[in-house]
């Protein structure tokens, strides 16, 4: 993988991290993660996985919930047009164009949410194995307590500026952005220049967010999990 790739990867984490407090994965680049996996933060609020906190005899139990799509796109970085033909009854293109280098547009459709039920006990038994005799946990150890699984996605970087992503299929008349954008009646079709991308549109799942938790110590109140941002 080039380094340049993995840099864009990285950049990519970052503004994810940073406007949703949630953490990223871009298949290959990075393993997929389960509920329960804990592992080190490297460069980049990139996560890690060395193990699952079931190694320590810590019970997890699994809810799933559905939830509506997550949209995002990087502020004032795109421009949306929807070229149209004399003749044209409707419109059949929309060009997406990153103005500057490190945009991301992002399109999560037919989402589900998978989190650790019972937090409550994942808490305390951790938190008494993290102080027990035979502890092996370090402090600076995260682990996954939600994943953003999705049947169809549409991630894509610009590794550089005036790049292009075009999709074709039912455009609305009136595009607003990135909430327009609809995978289940468009395709991605042509990009001009650099544009990473990440598409995922068949019946199995991926996992391209998720949450992470962390053990919190204080002098000044009990060792506790929290969500890590």
């Amino acid at each position: 993988m080039p380094f340049r790739r993995f840099d864009l990867f990285n950049s990519y984490c970052d503004e994810i991290h940073k406007e949703r407090d949630l953490f990223a994965l871009w298949e290959p680049i990075a393993n997929p993660v389960q509920l329960g996996d804990y592992g080190t933060m490297e460069a980049g609020n990139r996560f890690n996985p060395i193990g699952n906190i079931r190694d320590f005899g810590i019970p997890i139990e699994a809810r799933d919930s559905p939830s509506g799509p997550i949209k995002y796109e990087s502020q004032s970085k795109l421009t949306y047009h929807v070229p149209l033909k004399v003749g044209d009854v409707a419109p059949a293109k929309l060009d997406v164009k990153f103005t500057k280098k490190n945009s991301i547009l992002m399109i999560v459709e037919e989402l589900t949410i998978s989190e650790i039920k019972n937090l409550t006990e994942v808490d305390r038994k951790l938190c008494d194995y993290s102080k027990s005799k035979n502890n092996r946990w370090r402090m600076s150890w995260k682990f996954v307590t939600q994943r953003y699984i999705s049947r169809r996605f549409f991630i894509a970087i610009s590794e550089d500026k005036d790049t292009q992503v075009t999709f074709t299929g039912k455009i609305p008349a009136a595009v607003t952005g990135a909430a327009s954008i609809s995978l289940k009646d468009m395709s991605y079709s042509t990009k001009r220049g650099a544009v990473a991308t990440y598409d995922h549109n068949v019946g199995t799942v991926k996992t391209p967010l998720f949450q992470l938790f962390e053990i919190k110590d204080s002098a000044f109140s009990p060792r506790r999990i929290e969500q890590f941002k």
